[in-house]
């Protein structure tokens, strides 16, 4: 039986060249989207999120959703997609009742992780996203928080899950 993430590499073996998405005008192909998806894998991985885990994402509809989902799911982790536009108490209620070991999040939301800092105790990982209107309001990240774009280059393109 084949999953989300084989189908997908699938895809890019079968289709390399064809767009896989495209979002306010950028393109990107299967294989592109493939190799940022291994490569993310590989940065979770070497952050030690484990087949099992608990990732949650609090995202919106962009990229970093769809490879932070592929990438979590190729690693085995099991996701939490959590509305970012839910209010702080619902948001902090999913993450300590979902055993989340790391959370992916916009940038907006960095005031509400420092909110919560030691509320979380299972919470390892604060990976967050850079927005436009994250750099317009001067969001500059905690030194315990990591970016997606660093997790994302830490990562082995030729990673293929455990």
């Amino acid at each position: 039986m084949m999953n989300l993430t084989a189908r997908l590499a699938q895809m890019a073996k079968q289709l390399p060249d064809k767009d896989a998405y495209v979002f306010m005008g950028e393109r990107c192909t299967y294989r592109q989207l493939n190799a940022a998806i291994s490569q993310f894998a590989d940065g979770l991985a070497q952050l030690g999120i484990r087949q099992g885990d608990h990732v949650a994402l609090l995202l919106g509809n962009s990229p970093q959703f769809v490879v932070s989902l592929y990438g979590a799911l190729r690693l085995g982790a099991t996701v939490i997609p959590i509305n970012p536009i839910y209010t702080p108490d619902e948001i902090s209620y999913i993450l300590m009742n979902g055993d989340a070991k790391a959370v992916i999040a916009l940038d907006l939301l960095v005031p509400l992780f420092i909110q919560m800092q030691g509320r979380l105790p299972l919470l390892e990982h604060v990976i967050i996203c850079e927005t436009p209107q994250g750099k317009e309001k001067g969001i500059s990240l905690p030194e315990q928080m990591k970016s997606f774009t660093d997790v994302l280059r830490s990562g082995d393109v030729n990673f293929q899950g455990p």
